[in-house]
């Protein structure tokens, strides 16, 4: 402000005061703000260490000093509105007694703490001086900036490391509802043990950055805070969490996985004793080469009932593994069984092919006019019986028809076997194949055999 007209006038000082008095607001509500500031308030009640520690330190004898000069601003500017109320129209002896108090240096500004080495004799109040209106505010603007660079920086930190350590202690939190509803640390005791660890981690980590948030300024987002690496805490959490959240799904579909799982118990155990007919059908009617059926849906019955208990005992890892083998034994438990009955099926197929040959080259052995021929009728009588009786043995039928089918293509009569011809070659097979299709009523009098 600079210095007064000395004639100054009732409206010069009420707009003066007008002005100060609306600073002094402004300056009040900065002083609250800092004063509220979340990292201040914090700040306030941590227990700091390191630079921050030093740091702090200065900036509350800084923020002590801004409510010191405040209240020096208010003095003085309190005793030119007492001055002011006296009367409505102040004498020139008031007018320039409050022109003197709000233009001159008639502010007291509180001493500062100086060394006794630094000061004089005759100034025991070690540096008190009087100051302006304006010069109070620019010191005041200069304590300002030094509190709230810290303050800033202070929360700056803990604005972007923070919500990191929250992120991680949420999906701790999660992972440890998640023992607690699937059995608890006694059911999972691995899982227990690494949301434990994270969370010893994450204390640790939040200790670091309450006590010297400064020395984590500037640091990178994926910066570790001392020994703590959150990205690796994370990872930890991330699997037991995946995994604890697949347990919980089993557990809420628990009931539908083990009535299908009985389903398909019982659906295996109807097709093995379907599948146990027809091996003896089959059996009666082929003499070697049949598949075993081995009996699987007993143990794996069994086993049902043991995942059963492992759910009485809520013990989920446990039951998870057990369930999802059985599942996949049941899977293969039927893919077995439906190529043993594959393999019986194609038996009976082998031996229909081979009559089917059989009759096959007979036509055309009538059709080459030797269906009278001696030599050919034995060897069409040995493959016949051997593929009309019961059990039959296919390799042994299988030679027989190879012979007469060589005997027939060649215009020969003796054993192709016995020259060391490969069993039903396939050069006159489509031919073959045509004339069965017009031989199928032979045969028929031996029954289903």
């Amino acid at each position: 402000m600079t210095a007064p007209d000395p004639m100054w006038t009732r409206d010069d000082v009420d707009q003066a005061v007008a002005r100060l008095e609306s600073e002094s607001d402004g300056i009040s509500a900065g002083l609250m703000a800092l004063d509220e500031h979340p990292g201040r308030r914090l700040l306030e009640g941590a227990a700091l260490d390191g630079r921050t520690r030093d740091r702090w330190a200065a900036c509350r004898a800084d923020i002590a000093r801004l409510w010191e000069l405040y209240a020096a601003y208010g003095a003085v500017l309190d005793e030119v509105r007492t001055l002011r109320a006296r009367r409505s129209r102040p004498s020139r002896t008031e007018l320039d007694e409050m022109a003197r108090l709000l233009t001159g240096p008639s502010i007291v500004v509180p001493g500062v703490e100086v060394p006794i080495a630094q000061r004089d004799l005759v100034d025991p109040q070690a540096g008190v001086r009087r100051v302006t209106f304006d010069a109070l505010v620019s010191e005041m603007n200069q304590v300002w900036r030094r509190a709230t660079e810290l303050v800033a920086a202070v929360d700056e930190v803990w604005t972007q490391i923070l919500p990191r350590l929250d992120r991680v202690e949420a999906s701790a939190t999660e992972a440890a509802a998640l023992v607690d509803r699937l059995g608890g640390a006694a059911a999972l005791a691995v899982e227990a043990r690494v949301v434990a660890d994270v969370r010893k981690r994450l204390d640790e980590a939040r200790h670091l950055v309450a006590a010297d948030p400064l020395r984590f300024a500037g640091a990178r987002p994926d910066a570790r805070l001392g020994s703590v690496d959150l990205a690796a805490l994370d990872r930890d959490l991330a699997g037991v969490r995946d995994g604890l959240r697949q347990l919980k799904l089993l557990q809420e579909r628990y009931e539908e996985r083990m009535q299908r799982v009985a389903g398909l118990v019982d659906v295996l155990a109807a097709d093995e004793a379907e599948a146990h007919r027809r091996r003896a059908h089959v059996s009666a009617r082929i003499a070697r080469g049949l598949p075993e059926i081995t009996p699987q849906s007993p143990p794996l019955r069994a086993r049902t009932a043991q995942v059963a208990d492992l759910r009485r005992r809520d013990a989920w890892p446990q039951l998870s593994a057990q369930l999802s083998a059985l599942e996949r034994d049941l899977v293969g438990a039927a893919e077995r069984l439906r190529a043993a009955r594959t393999d019986l099926d194609a038996l009976l197929a082998r031996r229909d092919e081979l009559r089917g040959l059989l009759q096959a080259y007979r036509a055309m052995a009538g059709g080459r006019g030797r269906g009278e021929d001696a030599a050919l009728e034995v060897l069409h009588q040995q493959a016949y019986d051997a593929l009309w009786r019961a059990p039959c043995d296919l390799d042994h039928a299988a030679r027989l028809v190879a012979d007469y089918q060589d005997a027939v293509t060649t215009g020969g009569g003796t054993s192709a076997a016995s020259r060391g011809v490969r069993p039903i070659p396939g050069g006159n097979r489509d031919t073959a194949a045509g004339i069965v299709r017009s031989t199928q009523g032979e045969g028929k009098d031996h029954g289903d055999l």
